[in-house]
């Protein structure tokens, strides 16, 4: 071999050199360059995430898939068994010495693969657990398509890595199906997975998996729940991942229920179908989530309960896409996010408290959350409408979408309800990249003392009080930067309307104690085609006035375009309409109530020094 080499070595050379300047010279060589990138791109998609390829174990995505692939993969060799207990008493001790049956009458076969330290059962007939059975080793349940049942609440519980696919587990009896959080002290450390499983189960107290403690990643997949349960899914592990994805969950409990309850590091809830009666999807703790284009509905009919969809609770959460609907005839929140992190991106939102004065909000922020959405689709129905409420000191963040919540006037206190967003602590709205409008009953924005709102662009609206009240006071601050503020009672039939009046374009005062305050609004249109009065200074009823500067700005009302209302009091605060450069008033028409009561202008035309 060397004497070859060293006589036709050189010769060797010169024809690969040759083959490559032909490849790369030749017709075909950007297609050869164009298919070898292509080939590195997928390789390199396949293997890089969040976490540049490596889980928290240290292993790769690859090693992980190897790792699953090896196991379904492995040859077991399978000895038979009678009774599904023998066949688990052998599982344990990692042996199929005490097989007692043959191929054709068996009800289970067994196999072990000290290659991939595994045992798989395999179902060759529908079984019954009759005791509750502890895994100790790593186990691969191929249900093969039959059914495993249970009786005297027997449970499946593992402590090491478990695996179960292609069946139903139909446990009616028991408070669990499948446990690694056996008890405090005993919990599972190893990785859990289901693919293909039907789980059944009708235990209002159950938990149908019951996942967590210092387990491993869990991956459940293609799954159907038709449970009764406490939780379809509780899945709630230290420092995992948790994958949810491709499931059906149907949860008929009417209690405090959920779909799914997770927790933990990073969890994963994709392309599912939820249907219950109390919570979808609860998360609590969970330091990344991500919820991707699940369709998520809530159906209480229940007034003792507060439904949601997405439940958020001290959780940093994404959620791309999906539908989420509650419904209830009380309280209805579709998301509701308490002390969390939520970005919002596309999905589409609804709320319906029925036939009750209870509240229905598309999304509720509360207790410091941030709360970021960009071209969402919300729509609050009921009595007591909201598309989004943001409390606490919480923030939000709107960058698109459209945000509506129904009118309703209580025909006993002629109270108008419905606002597309309520605020009492921080909200910024930005039409920069998507359009955004949003809709109420009573105001399009509505907001309490300490408010803090600025708007940069966007489309707001009511058949009431127009695109909004403006009540933060002196404590709070309203700041627009460009938008259209309209009454829209004309876009409503007749009925929905009866006896709402449209009072204006915007109304600006508060009847909570402040000091004198004020607010600016620059390249706004403020519209009211609908009735008498465009922009109104509120101040009867004891409301204490805002001054108003307005610049660049568009007012239009049917019969007036600025009006300041009458009370004797409100000239101690000083409060006026200033209309700088720029603003064009439609029928150059004012009202100033204010002013003819205590002799004075309190409507100001600055215009005339620029």
């Amino acid at each position: 071999m060397k004497t070859f080499i060293h006589e036709y070595g050189m010769a060797l050379f010169c024809m690969v050199c040759v083959i490559f300047l032909t490849c790369t010279s030749s017709p075909v060589s950007a297609q050869v360059r164009t298919g070898m990138v292509n080939v590195v791109k997928t390789v390199d998609s396949k293997i890089t995430d969040e976490d540049s390829g490596l889980l928290a174990d240290g292993s790769s995505v690859i090693d992980k898939s190897m790792r699953e692939m090896n196991v379904l993969n492995a040859k077991y060799e399978m000895k038979y068994y009678s009774s599904l207990d023998k066949a688990n008493a052998d599982i344990n001790n990692f042996t199929t010495d005490n097989a007692d049956s043959t191929k054709n009458e068996a009800v289970v076969a067994v196999g072990i693969n000290k290659d991939v330290n595994t045992a798989q059962l395999k179902l060759l007939k529908d079984a019954k657990l009759t005791s509750t059975v502890k895994y100790s080793s790593n186990v691969l349940i191929n249900l093969n398509g039959k059914t495993l049942s249970a009786e005297n609440g027997s449970v499946i519980q593992y402590l090491k890595d478990l695996r179960v696919e292609n069946g139903t587990l139909d446990f009616n009896e028991s408070s669990r199906v499948i446990t690694g959080a056996i008890s405090q002290t005993e919990q599972a450390t190893g990785e859990f997975m289901a693919d293909n499983v039907k789980f059944v189960s009708n235990t209002t107290n159950g938990r149908s998996l019951n996942l967590g403690g210092s387990s491993k990643d869990i991956k459940i997949n293609n799954c159907t729940f038709d449970v009764m349960n406490m939780h379809a899914i509780y899945a709630v592990p230290t420092n995992a991942t948790v994958e949810i994805t491709n499931c059906k969950v149907t949860n008929t409990c009417t209690t405090q229920s959920s779909g799914m309850f997770v927790g933990g590091n990073k969890v994963i809830i994709k392309n599912n179908v939820i249907n219950t009666k109390s919570l979808g999807i609860y998360a609590s703790n969970v330091q990344n989530l991500t919820v991707e284009n699940n369709d998520v509905k809530v159906n209480a009919n229940n007034n003792k309960l507060a439904p949601s969809s997405l439940y958020l609770l001290n959780t940093n959460a994404v959620v791309n896409s999906g539908s989420f609907s509650t419904t209830n005839e009380g309280q209805a929140i579709s998301i509701f996010a308490s002390g969390s992190k939520l970005i919002v991106n596309n999905a589409k939102v609804r709320s319906n408290a029925g036939e009750t004065t209870n509240i229905s909000s598309g999304l509720y922020a509360k207790k410091s959350s941030i709360v970021t959405v960009n071209d969402i689709d919300i729509k609050g129905n009921g009595k007591n409408a909201f598309g989004i409420v943001v409390i606490n000191e919480s923030e939000l963040y709107i960058h698109g979408g459209t945000i509506y919540a129904s009118p309703w006037l209580n025909p006993d206190t002629k109270d108008i309800k419905g606002a597309g967003l309520a605020v009492s602590s921080k909200a910024v709205i930005d039409e920069n990249n998507e359009k955004v409008v949003i809709s109420g009953g009573n105001a399009g924005i509505n907001m309490s003392a300490g408010a803090n709102i600025t708007i940069n662009g966007g489309t707001f609206k009511s058949p009431s009080h127009g695109g909004a009240y403006v009540s933060c006071g002196s404590t709070g601050k309203f700041e627009v930067n460009g938008g259209t503020f309209c009454n829209n009672r004309n876009e409503f039939d007749s009925k929905t309307v009866e006896g709402i009046p449209a009072y204006g374009g915007m109304y600006v005062g508060t009847s909570s104690t402040t000091e004198k305050w004020s607010i600016n609004i620059r390249n706004a249109r403020i519209i009211n085609e609908c009735g008498d009065q465009g922009l109104v200074q509120k101040s009867n009823d004891g409301y204490i006035p805002a001054t108003i500067n307005l610049y660049d700005t568009y007012i239009s009302g049917k019969k007036y375009d600025v009006v300041t209302q009458n009370n004797a009091s409100v000239g101690t605060y000083d409060a006026y309409i200033n209309l700088y450069k720029g603003t064009v008033l439609a029928h150059n028409s004012m009202n100033d109530n204010y002013g003819k009561a205590v002799g004075k202008d309190y409507i100001i035309d600055h215009r005339w020094f620029f």
